[in-house]
């Protein structure tokens, strides 16, 4: 930094001091020791400032920080405990070795992360919460989920993507406050209306969640009211996730470049049963669900997950999802904004059963029909009673 990024640092830093205050006095349970801790984590911050790539992440940066002085304080508090254990009821002589230093520290950091995650688990569905109990908390890999609660891996990969989306919408609502002492969460992290009707039901307009190198989210409280319900979604601390979006920064494109970026990949691997993961490399499971609990307008749907076994990758759409994707029906989508979708029908197209899916627009009588192959998904014939 220059003379003048410093100065500004300093300035900014002494603005963090009342809010670093609270948060060593929830990090460490001892308000009376908040002062102290605060003060040594201005240090530390300033001491190491050469760190800080930007004064914009300096909130979530200094609460780190605090966090680390918190964890290194119970440590030496905790120490100082047992001794005083020890030397007043132990009939032995006191031992000078106690607990490993390491083996603590991680006792510590998952407890308060457990402590904060079993507030939001009894606000969740019961199967979701079983989920991540099992992945965050007993550690249990996605094949010792499966296996135990009777799921396909690829399966749990997708709910617990969708559990984690849940858990973060909690901690943005009913634990605002921990998540934010923990640097979890920023201001602008609420659900808020799009300008994109959605293309189920037509009926509302998406609500979404777009946040830089965090997640990106639509649902439509229609189809779903439910709060926790994701149509749409990536996770974009994964770097391909985010790299995917790149500097789109509204919903529409970003929307838009989540559909059909991922179509090829889909093609790819219902054609020949399996495709490169697009985080490791390694060939991707391709798994096909009939009859899914549908939205409130469809009576069931089909579900495609791509999985990949070596590093816990997960994706899955919905036939409408690869419908949308096709460049017709992206053409179709940009002159008739506010659309719907008719329930998928079962026909029989150049000799073998097809599904015929319509796209209406709710405006006027413009009309898009798709018939893809049963087994491929792969587009047979497309009609449109309009000019695109």
């Amino acid at each position: 930094m220059n003379f003048e990024e410093t100065i500004q640092f300093e300035a900014v830093l002494t603005e963090q001091r009342d809010h670093l205050v609270r948060l060593c006095g929830w990090f460490s349970g001892v308000p009376e020791v908040a002062e102290d801790l605060a003060q040594e984590t201005l240090i530390a911050a300033w001491k190491s400032q050469d760190q800080l790539m930007s004064l914009d992440k300096l909130k979530p940066w200094t609460s780190s920080i605090a966090r680390n002085v918190c964890l290194n304080w119970s440590r030496r508090h905790y120490r100082e405990q047992r001794q005083v254990a020890y030397s007043i009821d132990a009939d032995e002589p006191f031992e000078e070795e106690l607990q490993d230093e390491t083996n603590l520290e991680v006792e510590l950091d998952r407890y308060e992360l457990a402590t904060l995650l079993d507030r939001a688990l009894a606000l969740l569905p019961e199967d979701t919460a079983q989920l991540l109990v099992e992945h965050y908390i007993k550690e249990a890999s996605h094949a010792e989920i499966a296996k135990k609660m009777r799921l396909n891996p690829g399966t749990v990969a997708v709910r617990l993507q969708r559990g984690k989306l849940t858990l973060q919408k909690l901690l943005r609502t009913s634990l605002q406050m921990e998540a934010s002492a923990f640097g979890l969460i920023s201001s602008n992290s609420q659900w808020e209306e799009t300008n994109i009707w959605c293309p189920g039901c037509g009926q509302s307009r998406l609500l979404g969640k777009y946040q830089k190198n965090e997640v990106f989210a639509l649902r439509c409280p229609t189809c779903d009211p439910e709060a926790e319900s994701i149509m749409a979604g990536l996770d974009l601390t994964k770097p391909y996730h985010a790299a995917l979006l790149g500097n789109i920064k509204t919903y529409k494109p970003a929307y838009a470049r989540l559909l059909t970026a991922f179509n090829p990949l889909y093609q790819q691997a219902l054609k020949s049963h399996t495709a490169p993961c697009l985080a490791c490399g390694s060939q991707l499971e391709v798994i096909v669900e009939d009859d899914k609990p549908a939205y409130k307008h469809f009576d069931k749907f089909t579900q495609i997950t791509l999985y990949c076994p070596a590093c816990d990758w997960a994706s899955n759409k919905s036939l409408l999802g690869l419908v949308l994707a096709s460049p017709e029906a992206q053409r179709f989508w940009r002159a008739y904004p506010r659309m719907r979708t008719t329930p998928p029908q079962e026909v029989e197209a150049q000799g073998s059963m097809a599904y015929l899916t319509r796209l209406q627009s709710v405006t006027d009588n413009a009309e898009l029909t798709v018939i893809s192959r049963r087994d491929t998904f792969e587009l047979i014939k497309v009609h449109t009673n309009v000019k695109l």
